[in-house]
Formats: C-alpha cells, structure tokens, sequence
C-alpha cells in the first residue's frame, strides 16, 4: 500500500487529515491547533492522549488580559510545538482556529494562523515513510515581530495513560567530572513511587490515580526516549548539540506526568533569533508492536527492550 492522506472526522476534533501506509496511521487535526491526535499501527491503539472532554482548559483572566475577551487555550492532546521557557499566558497562544496543509506524497506540511500577539509563527511537517511506521516530525518557529526573540523549539508528546516510560542515563566516561544534568521542578518529588531510578535508565510510570504531578529533565545525550504501552513501544528520538545551550539549565529533554497524561517533551537549544529568521526542530518517531512492557523497577527488562529496538 502506498502512502495516502485524506481529510476525516474524527471524534469531536472536528477535520483531520489522515496519512497512512500498510503499517501506521497518523490523524493531525485541521479545525484546531494543529495536533498530531493520533498515531499508531494500522488500526491499533492510540498512543497519545485525547482530551475530548475538553478537561484540561486555560481560560483565566490572564488569558482575557493578553489575548482578548474569551481567550481559552485547550491541551486537546496528541503532540504540540511550543516555545520554550514556558510562560503564562504568552506559552498558552489559544490555538483554535483552522490550519492550512499542503500534501507531498507522505510529507504533509502543516500551517496554523500566525501568533501575532506574541510575534511568532510555527510550521509542523510530517513525513511518513513508505515501510513500517517512522514519522519525521520537522517543528519551524519564525521570528516575525520587529525585534530579535530568544525562544527554543518545545516538541510536546502527550501520552495516553497507563504507560511506562523509559529515559536513557548518560554513558560517556567523563572522568573526575559530571556526565549529567537534572532539572526538578517544584512539585517534583525525588521519592515519587512513579518513578525508578537506575543506572542504565529512569523509569516512570503514568498513574491514574496520582494525586499530584511530576516533572524532570535531562541532558539525554543518547538521544531517545521510550513509552511502552499495552502491546506497543513507542521511540521518541532526538537531538543532543554538543555545547548548545539549552533551556531550564540544559534540558534537551523533559518529561511530566499527572493523573491523565504522560508528557515526552523534546527541546531545542536557545537561540537569539532575529526577525524574520526561523529556528527548526527534528524529531523521529516509531513504533514496535507485538512486545511486553516491562513493570516499573523491572530494569533489565527495560534493558531487553532497548537492546533489541534501540540501541
């Protein structure tokens, strides 16, 4: 089967477009966002979370203060581009209104109105290949008010709940110094019961019933993250740049976790950008059906899974 897009309706997301091959399906909504709102094998389970309760909402004053009069930013779910440091309100543009999209064979380009409040505008491109289910996923933010912006590229996957996530710990020998970094946040408790820290991996699991979040970051040289969930092994890979500087105290990588959701958050280095010039993000994504995941501490069976899928 060669690779086909049309536009759908799915659910209450309104039009989406479709894009598949014989292995893997993605949906990125057209009425809103954009979202990449489903990605999976053919047919198989959603990987990422759907809020279509519309739950998860921003609408505070502040929103009204900045955006004007009813302004409400919906998480909506799936994978997102931001700006990174984050910001209320500036990092909650409310992104409801209809996306342009122009089809290429198995790379579709997606275009949202421009944040002229804040002075940027973003392009997501999806390219699916042709065998198996590897996506490149290409986020673009350009510069477009009048003076020069310092921003990094914020790739946010939300996951559907019940996973595991796996996230590699740094290998290079570095001698008498550090080999890497972590960045906690307030909320973050080190004794979580979410989460497992081993030698080789951190593991964190998605908890339906946790009653508060959690949130760190890493320098993830190696260059990946994973989320098992139910039959299916999700491979987010990103970039690392030697001697970039990145955000929150050198985090190329984040991950957060509350009672419905499991963020992998990918992030580009900080750049003094001028107007009219863009900055641009790469991602990988993949999919492994058919394995096991691995409980929460199990980290030799983590070990299994990224020897046979990753590394």
């Amino acid at each position: 089967m060669a690779i086909t897009s049309s536009e759908i309706r799915y659910k209450n997301f309104g039009r989406c477009l479709k894009l598949e091959n014989a292995f893997a399906e993605v949906f990125v909504t057209l009425d809103v966002g954009p979202r990449v709102i489903r990605y999976a094998v053919k047919g198989g389970a959603n990987m990422f979370f759907e809020d279509k309760a519309r739950a998860i909402v921003h609408d505070e004053k502040a929103m009204s203060d900045y955006y004007g009069r009813g302004a409400a930013w919906y998480i909506y779910g799936g994978h997102r581009i931001w700006t990174s440091p984050e910001a209320m309100p500036r990092s909650y543009f409310p992104d409801n209104n209809r996306v342009r999209y122009e089809v290429n064979g198995g790379r579709v380009t997606f275009t949202p109105p421009p944040q002229r409040k804040n002075g940027i505008a973003m392009e997501l491109t999806l390219e699916l290949e042709e065998y198996g289910t590897g996506v490149t996923v290409t986020m673009r933010v350009t510069n477009t008010a009048e003076e020069a912006q310092e921003y990094a590229v914020w790739a946010l996957s939300v996951l559907a709940p019940g996973g595991i996530e796996i996230i590699p710990q740094n290998r290079h020998n570095t001698g008498l110094l550090s080999n890497r970094v972590m960045a906690l946040w307030p909320y973050s408790d080190m004794s979580d019961k979410r989460v497992a820290w081993g030698n080789e991996c951190i593991m964190l699991r998605q908890d339906k019933k946790a009653l508060k979040p959690f949130k760190i970051g890493t320098d993830n040289r190696r260059g990946w993250a994973a989320y098992a969930y139910r039959d299916c092994l999700f491979v987010k890979e990103l970039p690392y740049i030697e001697g970039a500087r990145y955000p929150d105290g050198g985090m190329n990588f984040e991950t957060y976790t509350n009672a419905l959701f499991l963020e992998m958050e990918s992030l580009s280095p900080l750049e003094n950008v001028a107007p009219g010039e863009s900055i641009t993000h790469v991602e990988k994504w993949s999919i492994i059906d058919d394995v096991k995941a691995p409980k929460l501490g199990d980290f030799s069976g983590a070990a299994s899974l990224v020897g046979r899928f990753i590394e």
